[in-house]
């Protein structure tokens, strides 16, 4: 896993992040190397445990290092 990389990430805008504690299904299911199923499994997660950090995502099945790393220039957590 990376460091733990709190809330707003380096290379986008924050306003063009998005937030993985209230993104849609569909919003993630639209991100880059996110199936439909790691989606559902982030909505699922995030029920019982909202995401404190990016690199929380590692958790979910199907999320490595590799795929985080990708992801972080498309997500934000608040």
């Amino acid at each position: 896993m990376t460091g733990n990389v709190n809330c707003v990430e380096l290379n986008a805008p924050p306003d063009s992040l998005l937030n993985i504690n209230s993104a849609s299904f569909i919003e993630l299911d639209s991100l880059p190397g996110i199936s439909s199923n790691i989606a559902a499994e982030i909505v699922t997660y995030r029920k019982k445990h909202p995401f404190k950090n990016t690199a929380e995502l590692a958790f979910i099945k199907g999320i490595g290092e590799k795929k985080l790393a990708v992801l972080l220039d498309y997500i934000k957590c608040k």
